[in-house]
């Protein structure tokens, strides 16, 4: 087996893929799943997503799973390495190829803010720890109510869960119809060492990279797959 760390590396060196995740354990999948993730490290998110749950009554009778992940990511602009209180992320590293910025040298909220240019930023690989959210049913209908509950949320400028970095994320598997608000894309799991490893991608990967990968069809929120996928095939 070819080592998927490299393999991973290579898919975002050459933008094949905009992230990867590795989780702690392999989900407990069912038919339908509702996955909401984002990059964030804050019990403030979990503390929203909750409370947004409760009040739809949908925490009371739909099992939900929490796994925590690292993940790594193509740096953005207008990300920010600082929380509402001005205080570094804990668990946020940035690199540039293999050498790690110093973020403390940064006082802006964001790398522009302290001089850093756009374009430098865009070349940049951020590193953090956060957690993934799934709900699961065997009820297609369950599903596409949380479905379309959350849209809302995920529309860039609109989204309200505390600190998210950009516009959160909605994955949803075991769908075979598309569905409105929502983009097919092709999602790749490997289980090693009882971790999983998670991407997404617009288009399959090349053949000699994917032969370790499970590949599925996913469905994720428009709203997230246009800032993340270039409005063209190539990517």
């Amino acid at each position: 087996m070819r080592d998927p760390k490299k393999t991973l590396e290579e898919l975002l060196e050459k933008r094949v893929i905009t992230g990867y995740n590795i989780f702690d354990r392999p989900l407990e999948r069912q038919t339908y799943t509702f996955i909401l993730s984002n990059l964030h490290e804050t019990g403030a998110y979990m503390e929203d997503v909750e409370k947004d749950l409760k009040s739809q009554g949908y925490s009371h009778f739909v099992p939900f799973s929490i796994r925590n992940r690292d993940t790594v990511f193509h740096w953005k602009p207008n990300y920010n390495i600082r929380d509402s209180r001005g205080n570094l992320w804990i668990n946020l590293r940035i690199r540039d190829k293999n050498n790690y910025l110093d973020l403390g040298r940064y006082a802006g909220k964001t790398l522009p803010q302290s001089g850093v240019s756009e374009e430098y930023c865009r070349q940049l690989v951020g590193e953090t720890k956060g957690y993934e959210i799934a709900l699961f049913s065997d009820e297609r209908e369950e599903i596409v109510n949380l479905a379309s509950l959350f849209i809302i949320k995920s529309i860039e400028g609109l989204f309200s869960w505390r600190d998210a970095y950009d516009t959160p994320f909605i994955l949803i598997e075991g769908l075979d119809e598309d569905l409105e608000g929502f983009e097919r894309v092709k999602g790749y799991s490997l289980f090693k060492e009882g971790k999983e490893c998670f991407f997404i991608s617009r288009e399959e990967i090349p053949e000699n990279l994917r032969a370790d990968f499970v590949q599925k069809t996913c469905f994720v929120n428009q709203s997230f797959f246009h800032t993340q996928f270039k409005p063209t095939k190539d990517i």
